[in-house]
């Protein structure tokens, strides 16, 4: 089966304009060229939609599937599969599964009207991206409204796409200080990792000074050597923003062949609340 974290769903097109058609966008994280004929998109009602023909995804590179052929149009000459039978991704709730052609779960993405831009009155024709395509939680801080001028950006990257700092090892927090407000260009902060183990799995908190736990990242995630998570600044139990302060971020993770242990920390800084 792929490498977890690796392979991920990282934009939905679910409202389109006349013309265009539902699309949902994988990229390939990994340094291989992947075979992906005879993958699958399911959505919520549990229609199975196959990838036709040859299709192969390049290393770092993005995949736009839909059972429109306006897809070719929307790409603009970048790649992109088409899907048997109709991809029909609910333009207010939906959950889309991407599978590989074995059955094995690849990744999982929901869909909510509700993760759009505050400011937008309609969301026709405009996408959720993913804000990071290595992040493998699937919150609402990690996904935003795409700004391109066509409304989304299928076969490239995406328009909120923030880059991870290019850390040696250990956990980054970008931006910090960061905002608590949706709105904000600081927001949210986002928690990137490197460790040593291909493959391990990790619990991820952010603690206060005094060492009391106010948000659950991560817990017992199956994750590679690099990726991300978002954190929106609000505590995990009642879901209230937190005030203004510096935090600390703590990841643990497990060697998943060998049970080596590794920690790493770094601070995270509130700066803004209102």
């Amino acid at each position: 089966p792929p490498m977890h974290g690796r392979i991920m769903i990282t934009e939905i097109l679910a409202d389109p304009h006349e013309g265009d058609g539902d699309f949902v966008e994988l990229w390939n994280g990994t340094s291989d060229t992947l075979d992906v004929s005879g993958w699958t998109v399911q959505d919520q009602t549990g229609e199975i939609c196959r990838i036709t023909g040859s299709v192969r995804m390049l290393p770092k590179s993005y995949l736009a599937c839909s059972s429109d052929t306006a897809i070719v149009r929307m790409t603009q000459g970048r790649a992109y599969a088409l899907l048997r039978p109709m991809l029909n991704v609910h333009a207010q709730q939906d959950s889309v599964i991407l599978r590989a052609s074995s059955g094995f779960i690849v990744d999982k993405a929901p869909y909510y009207r509700s993760w759009h831009s505050p400011v937008l009155t309609s969301a026709k024709g405009r996408s959720l991206e993913k804000r990071v395509p290595e992040s493998i939680h699937s919150a609402a801080s990690g996904w935003s409204t795409s700004t391109d001028a066509s409304g989304s950006t299928p076969g490239m990257r995406n328009s909120m796409d923030i880059d991870l700092p290019d850390n040696d090892a250990g956990l980054t927090a970008s931006p910090s200080p960061f905002s608590v407000l949706p709105g904000s260009a600081r927001h949210p902060c986002v928690i990137s990792w490197r460790q040593p183990f291909e493959q391990a799995q990790a619990r991820m908190f952010v603690l206060r000074l005094d060492g009391s736990v106010v948000a659950e990242l991560l817990n017992g995630a199956f994750i590679g050597r690099q990726g991300a998570v978002t954190w929106d600044g609000r505590h995990t139990a009642t879901d209230a923003p937190l005030a203004i302060g510096i935090y600390i971020a703590a990841m643990e993770c497990i060697d998943a062949n060998s049970n080596r242990l590794v920690h790493a920390t770094c601070p995270v800084v509130i700066g803004q609340t209102r």
